[in-house]
């Protein structure tokens, strides 16, 4: 092969790396594009009931420091109260639906930063009816006062507590084709009860809240 000339040379490798810087820009414009796009929901989490059969809720405002923390694209938070049963619960739901660094709020994490003691930690399922839900349950005590603490994930549909697959939905594929969206719900209740008693109580309630969700979450994605 013929020697290239030192000047050959150097417009050969200037035209390369213009060609790359070329792809490189068409790439991160639409790296930043995608990342400015959100998965949208089919409906609004704020068209969940506040009534259900047995239960009445109310919004509850969340601080602005954990609304900025969780940087979630919608969510709820509620108290849910069962004059037949004489029991409440809360409710936190936040949904994502955009690329993003990190998911939500962790129990584990968010209850002892507020001054709780962890006492338990575990993993068990919830039976709704025909749906098997792999959820934590995690008891936090503080200053007399405890409080069991469940949840779980809904990662394009499928339910989970693996924080490894809601980290990679988080982080998933920028690519249209390939989105995901991930929803996180956080159900507590306050008082020393047996986790069979707690799981039945939210079980139970979960029956009539997650048709509602479902409709809420992208459909097909």
């Amino acid at each position: 092969m013929p020697k290239l000339t030192p000047i050959t040379a150097s417009i050969l490798a200037i035209g390369v790396l213009a060609v790359s810087y070329c792809v490189y820009a068409l790439e991160s414009k639409r790296v930043n594009a995608a990342l400015g796009e959100t998965l949208p929901l089919s409906e609004s989490l704020d068209t969940i009931p506040l009534s259900f059969p047995g239960w009445d809720g109310k919004d509850t405002p969340l601080d602005e420091a954990v609304i900025k923390v969780a940087a979630a694209d919608e969510h709820i938070n509620r108290w849910y109260w069962n004059d037949r049963q004489g029991e409440g619960l809360h409710l936190y739901v936040c949904y994502y639906g955009h690329p993003r660094t990190h998911v939500g709020h962790y129990p584990e994490i968010c209850y002892p930063s507020a001054g709780w003691k962890q006492q338990m930690a575990a993993r068990d399922n919830l039976q709704v009816e025909d749906l098997t839900i792999p959820a934590d349950i995690h008891h936090f005590q503080r200053d007399g006062s405890t409080v069991t603490v469940v949840s779980f994930f809904v990662v394009g549909g499928q339910y989970t507590n693996d924080k490894e697959v809601a980290k990679r939905a988080a982080h998933r594929s920028i690519d249209k084709e390939n989105r995901n969206y991930l929803a996180q719900v956080q159900i507590s209740i306050s008082g020393e009860l047996p986790v069979t008693h707690v799981t039945d109580l939210i079980s139970r309630f979960l029956s009539h809240l997650l048709p509602h969700l479902n409709n809420c979450l992208p459909q097909g994605a």
